[in-house]
C-alpha cells in the first residue's frame, strides 16, 4: 500500500513540474510578443542593470551611468561592467566623448576617466557639480557654487566664471561654450572664455541647454523653449503649459521635455510639428537615429518617430529621470534601481549602412591625394554579422582616416612653408646641412605615410632654424674716412658702414648727434654678411677741438625687428671761432639762444645742482639726473640746438605745459633760457621705449588706459599732444607720464634741426596729407593706436626703407592684424585697429571712448584673475584686482561698480587706508543712490592713493 502511494504522489508532482514548465513557456512566449508588439522598429530590452540612475551617456560602445549609489558605472554595449568607481556623493552629470568620461558628483568634485576607468584628474568645486560636457579638448562643467569651469583633457583650468545662480546645464560645440543659471540667465562664451552674450529669461533658472548646426536652444522655468543663432540673435521662443525640464537638438529637430506633462518637437525654424501628452511630467529627452525619446514622471520610456507616431512605450516601475540614445541603443535610468537598455538591429544596420558609405567616400578621397591608408576591419566584422563591433570599428576608422588626412595636410604645408623659408634664409648666407639632412628625412617619412613623424622631423628642423637664426645677426660698424674739420665750415665726407655680422641688415638709417649739423642723413636698403656700404654726407661742426660724434644706425635684421646700435667718432676741429664780446644785461624778450650747448653739464647751472649724472639724449636734448639744493632729484633737460627763431617759441610751450598737473603727465618744475636754455622736470624711470616689447595684452591695456588719462586731461582744456611715441611717455613707479607737450613744434621750427630729427612712424595721416582733414583730438588717438600696436607686437604699423616710403604705407597701406603677429592680441585687436582707421570719422572720436572699450577688457580680465586669486585664498592678489577695479569704474564714471569693489576692498584693508576706504566708500554710495555718475577729481585722487599704497606692497597697507 504504501508503494503504491508513493508511485501516486511521484506522479503527481512530474504532472505538477510539466504544467509548470508548460506555463513558464507560454509566459515567455507571451512576453516575447508583447514585445514584438510594442516595438515596430526592432527594439527589445536586451539588458539591465539594477542601480538607482540618475545620468547616463553613451558613445564609442561605452555606456557611462551615474547612480544615486555614489557610483560612476562603465559598460560595453553587450552589458558587461568594465569598471566602476565610488565618489563621495551621487553621481549627477556624465559625459564620454574622445576616450575620456567627465563626472560632476554631489560630493561637489569634478572626475575625468579614460576609457579603461584610470581615474586621470580631479577638481574641487565650491557646490554640487550638476552638469558637465566634453569637446574638442575641453572639460566644462557647472557647480552649485555659481561657477563655470573650463578645463584641457589633462585637467587644467583653463578659466572660470561666477553666475548668479547655481549653474545646472552646460553644453560644448563648433567652439562655443554655452550655460543655465539658476539666476535666469543663459551665458554663451567662446573656448578662451570670453563672455560672447547672455540672456535674461523671464524668470526662474534655466534647467537644460544645447548647441548643435549653429543653434543654441535653452529650457527655462519660466515655461519658455528658446532658440538663438551662435551671435545671441533670438530667432525664435514657445512658452509651454509649465517648467521646461529638458530639452534636445538633432538632425533638423528640437525635443523638448516639460512639468506639464507633454514632450513637444520643433524644426528650427521653430514650427511646432507635434506634441503628445503624458500621464505626468517629462524628467527627459534625447533625439537621435530618427527617433525622439522621453523618460517620464510617470515610469515609462517613450519611443517616437520624428514625425511623432507614437512606436512603443515601456513601463519600467519607477521613474525615467535619464534617457539616451546611440548607434542602436536606447538607455533609459529608473527610480525603481534599474538601468534598461534597448536596442534595435535593423537600426544598427542602418546606421552601418550610412557609416560605411562615409568610411568608403573618406578612403576614396585620401587615396586620390595620395595619402596611404592602414588596413581597414570595419567592413570584415559587418561581413561576418558583428554589427555592433562593425559600428564601433567604422567609426573608430573614419576618425582615424580624417584625422591622418588632417596631419598628411598640416605635414605638406609645414614642409612647403620650411622649404621657402631655408630658401630666404640660405639667401641671408644662413646655411647648415643639418637643417638640409632632417628635411631630407622629413620628406622620407611623408612619402611612407608617417605624417605624425613628419610633423615631429619638421618642427625639430624648425627648431634647429630658429636656433640659427636667433645666434644669427648682423652686426654693424661704421668708420668715418675723414677726421679734420673746419669750424662752422661744411664739407663732403663719406662712411662706410660694415657688416661684420652672419645676416643681412636692411633698410639703415643714420643719425647724428652731437655738436655738429649734418645735411642729407643717408639711407641704405641692405649690406649682406662680410660687406659694406660708403655713403656721403655734409658736415659741419660747431665748435672747436676734440669734438665726439654719435652716430646712430638704425637697421632691419633678416627677422624684421628693427635695431639700432650707437657709436661714437672723434673729429679735429679746426680754426678758433671769433671772440665773445661782452654784452649788456638783457631781457628774456631780447635773448637770442646760443645755437648749440656742450655735452657735458654746463657750468653756469652748477650753483643750482650737485651730484649731476648724464642719462642720454631724448629727441632733442640731453637729460641730465640732478640734485638740487635743497636736496630733491630731478631731471634737467639741455636742448641741443636752438636758434634765434624758436627762442620765444620755446618759452611759450614750456610756460603752458607748466600749467599742466596731472597723475599722468610729466610735471615742469623750472624752466629759464637764461644762463643757457634749460628746463627741470620731475625724474622718471625710463620710457616705453626702452621696455622689451612685445609685453602682455592686459598691460599694455593698462598702460594706454592710463595714458588716456592724461589725454583726456589735456583735450579738455583744447590741448592735443601731437607727437606721441614711446619716447614721449615715461614711465614712474609703473605709471605712465607723458612728456615733451609742444616742444616738438619747437624743434620742428629750428632753422638747424636736420631731417634726421623727424620720423613719420607714429604720424597720423591727415599729419601726412590735408586730404584726410585736420589734426586735432582723434590724431592723438592714431598715435596711441601706434603705440598699442607696437607694445603688443613688438613691430611697427607701418614701415618703409625711408620717411617717403612709411608715408606712403600709413595713407595708403593697411596694418597686418595685431594676431598675426602675436596671437595673444587677439582680444584687444579690434581696439588697437580702430585707433588706426585712417578716415577720423572712423576711429574712436574720443580717448573717452577708447577708454570705454579698453575698460570692457580690463574689466573682463582682471575679474577672471580676481575670481582666481579668490579660489586660491591669495588675499594680496585679490586686494591689487579689487583696488584696480575700482580705479578703472572710477575712470569711467561707474560708480556703481567702483562701489561694489571698493566695499569688496573693505574687507582686506586695515589702519589709515581702511579709513580713507571706508570714507570713500560712503561717497560713491550716495553718487549711486542719487543718480550722480560724474566721478569729482578728488575721488579720483583718493583712489589712486589707494591703489598706489597696494601696488607698493601688501604689508605697507594691510599690516
Amino acid at each position: 500500500m504504501f508503494f503504491w502511494r508513493k508511485k501516486r504522489e511521484e506522479k503527481l508532482q512530474e504532472v505538477i513540474r510539466e504544467e509548470n514548465e508548460k506555463r513558464k513557456k507560454k509566459m515567455e512566449e507571451l512576453q516575447i510578443e508583447l514585445e514584438r508588439e510594442k516595438d515596430k522598429e526592432g527594439f527589445r530590452l536586451v539588458w539591465s542593470y539594477e542601480t538607482k540612475v540618475i545620468s547616463i551617456a553613451i558613445e564609442d560602445g561605452y555606456i557611462a551611468v551615474g547612480s544615486y549609489d555614489d557610483n560612476i558605472y562603465c559598460f560595453d554595449y553587450s552589458g558587461k561592467l568594465l569598471w566602476s568607481y565610488r565618489t563621495g556623493g551621487g553621481v549627477r552629470s556624465v559625459a564620454i566623448e574622445d576616450g575620456y568620461i567627465a563626472v560632476g558628483s554631489y560630493d561637489d568634485n569634478i572626475y575625468c576617466f579614460d576609457y579603461s576607468g584610470k581615474l586621470l584628474w580631479s577638481y574641487k568645486t565650491g557646490g554640487n557639480v550638476w552638469s558637465v560636457a566634453i569637446e574638442d579638448g575641453y572639460v566644462v562643467a557647472g557647480s552649485g557654487d555659481s561657477n563655470i569651469y573650463c578645463f584641457d583633457y589633462s585637467g587644467k583650468l583653463l578659466w572660470s566664471y561666477e553666475t548668479s545662480g547655481d549653474v545646472w546645464s552646460v553644453a560644448i560645440e563648433d567652439g562655443y561654450v554655452v550655460a543655465g543659471s539658476l539666476d535666469g540667465k543663459i551665458y554663451c562664451f567662446d573656448y578662451s572664455g570670453k563672455l560672447l552674450w547672455s540672456y535674461r529669461t523671464g524668470g526662474g533658472g534655466v534647467r537644460s541647454v544645447a548647441i548643435e548646426d549653429g543653434y543654441v536652444v535653452a529650457g527655462s522655468d519660466d515655461s519658455n523653449v528658446y532658440c538663438f543663432d551662435y551671435s545671441g540673435k533670438l530667432l525664435w521662443s514657445y512658452r509651454t503649459g509649465n517648467h521646461v525640464l529638458s530639452i534636445a537638438i538633432e538632425d533638423g529637430y528640437i525635443a523638448a521635455g516639460s512639468y506639464d506633462g507633454k514632450i513637444y518637437c520643433f524644426d528650427y525654424s521653430g514650427k511646432l510639428l507635434w506634441s503628445y501628452r503624458t500621464d505626468s511630467w517629462v524628467e527627459s529627452v534625447a533625439i537621435g537615429d530618427r527617433y525622439v525619446v522621453a523618460g517620464i514622471k510617470d515610469s515609462k520610456v517613450y519611443c517616437f518617430d520624428y514625425s511623432g507616431k507614437l512606436l512603443w512605450s515601456y513601463e519600467t516601475g519607477g521613474w525615467v529621470g535619464s534617457i539616451a540614445i546611440k548607434d542602436g541603443y536606447i538607455v533609459g535610468g529608473s527610480s525603481n534601481n534599474k538601468l534598461y537598455v534597448f536596442f534595435s538591429l535593423q537600426l544598427l544596420k542602418h546606421q552601418l549602412e550610412t557609416l560605411q558609405w562615409k568610411l568608403q567616400s573618406k578612403i576614396e578621397e585620401a587615396k586620390q591625394k595620395g595619402i596611404i591608408i592602414p588596413e581597414t576591419k570595419a567592413f570584415d566584422y559587418f561581413n561576418q554579422g558583428k554589427y555592433s563591433e562593425a559600428l564601433t570599428q567604422a567609426k573608430k576608422e573614419l576618425r582615424e582616416i580624417t584625422e591622418l588626412m588632417e596631419k598628411y595636410e598640416t605635414a605638406k604645408q609645414l614642409i612647403n612653408d620650411f622649404e621657402r623659408e631655408l630658401e630666404r634664409y640660405s639667401a641671408l648666407a644662413i646655411n647648415e646641412t643639418n637643417i638640409t639632412k632632417l628635411l631630407e628625412e622629413t620628406k622620407s617619412s611623408f612619402n611612407k605615410g608617417e605624417y605624425a613623424n613628419s610633423i615631429e622631423k619638421i618642427n625639430k628642423a624648425r627648431e634647429v632654424l630658429n636656433k640659427i637664426v636667433s645666434k644669427s645677426n648682423p652686426i654693424l660698424a661704421i668708420n668715418l674716412t675723414q677726421t679734420e674739420f673746419k669750424l662752422n665750415a661744411w664739407r663732403k665726407t663719406t662712411i662706410e658702414v660694415v657688416n661684420k655680422g652672419n645676416a643681412i641688415a636692411k633698410s639703415i638709417h643714420l643719425s647724428f648727434f652731437g655738436d655738429v649739423e649734418v645735411k642729407n642723413p643717408p639711407a641704405i636698403k641692405q649690406i649682406m654678411p662680410g660687406n659694406k656700404e660708403v655713403v656721403e654726407v655734409a658736415l659741419k661742426p660747431m665748435v672747436e677741438g676734440e669734438v665726439p660724434v654719435d652716430v646712430k644706425v638704425t637697421y632691419r635684421n633678416h627677422r624684421n625687428e628693427e635695431r639700432s646700435v650707437k657709436e661714437t667718432v672723434w673729429i679735429n676741429v679746426y680754426e678758433t671761432a671769433p671772440t665773445k664780446q661782452a654784452q649788456p644785461a638783457i631781457t628774456p624778450v631780447e635773448f637770442k639762444p646760443m645755437p648749440t650747448t656742450p655735452k657735458t653739464f654746463p657750468p653756469e647751472l652748477s650753483e643750482s645742482y650737485e651730484e649731476v649724472k648724464y642719462i642720454g639724449k631724448g629727441g632733442f636734448a640731453r637729460v641730465f639726473k640732478a640734485k638740487r639744493k635743497n636736496g630733491k632729484i630731478v631731471a634737467v633737460k639741455i636742448p641741443i640746438s636752438l636758434d634765434p627763431a624758436t627762442g620765444k617759441s620755446f618759452i611759450k610751450e614750456l610756460t603752458n605745459w607748466t600749467k599742466l598737473e596731472h597723475p599722468n603727465i610729466v610735471e615742469v618744475h623750472d624752466y629759464n633760457i637764461l644762463p643757457i636754455p634749460y628746463f627741470e622736470m620731475e625724474l622718471c624711470d625710463f620710457s616705453l621705449a626702452d621696455i622689451k616689447k612685445p609685453v602682455e595684452p592686459e598691460k599694455a591695456a593698462w598702460l594706454v588706459f592710463n595714458i588716456c588719462e592724461g589725454l583726456k586731461y589735456t583735450h579738455s582744456r583744447n590741448i592735443i599732444h601731437r607727437d606721441l611715441k614711446p619716447q614721449n611717455i615715461m614711465l614712474k613707479d609703473g605709471i605712465p607720464k607723458i612728456s615733451d607737450w609742444g616742444l616738438s613744434k619747437v624743434i620742428a621750427e629750428s632753422t638747424s634741426a636736420t631731417t634726421a630729427m623727424f620720423t613719420p612712424l607714429y604720424a597720423a595721416p591727415e599729419q601726412i596729407s590735408r586730404k584726410f582733414g585736420k589734426p586735432d583730438v582723434r590724431t592723438d588717438v592714431w598715435q596711441l593706436g601706434v603705440i598699442f600696436y607696437e607694445l603688443v607686437t613688438g613691430e611697427l604699423p607701418f614701415n618703409g626703407d625711408d620717411a617717403v616710403e612709411i608715408m606712403s604705407a600709413i595713407t595708403m597701406d593697411e596694418p597686418v592684424q595685431p594676431s598675426v603677429i602675436n596671437p595673444e592680441a587677439k582680444d584687444v585687436e579690434s581696439i588697437i585697429l580702430k585707433c588706426l582707421e585712417k578716415e577720423q570719422e572712423k576711429r574712436y572720436q574720443s580717448v573717452e571712448e577708447l577708454q570705454k572699450d579698453l575698460a570692457k577688457y580690463l574689466q573682463l580680465r582682471y575679474s577672471r584673475s580676481l575670481k582666481e586669486s579668490l579660489t586660491a585664498r591669495n588675499v594680496k592678489r585679490s586686494a591689487y584686482y579689487c583696488s584696480e577695479l575700482m580705479l578703472l569704474n572710477l575712470k569711467i564714471n561707474e560708480p556703481a561698480q567702483a562701489y561694489k569693489y571698493a566695499t569688496d576692498l573693505l574687507k582686506y584693508a586695515e589702519g589709515e587706508v581702511k579709513d580713507v576706504l571706508r570714507d570713500l566708500c560712503s561717497q560713491l554710495k550716495i553718487r549711486v543712490e542719487e543718480g550722480i555718475y560724474e566721478i569729482p577729481e578728488e575721488l579720483v585722487k583718493k583712489a589712486e592713493l589707494i591703489a598706489h599704497k597696494i601696488r607698493l606692497g601688501f604689508r605697507e597697507v594691510f599690516g
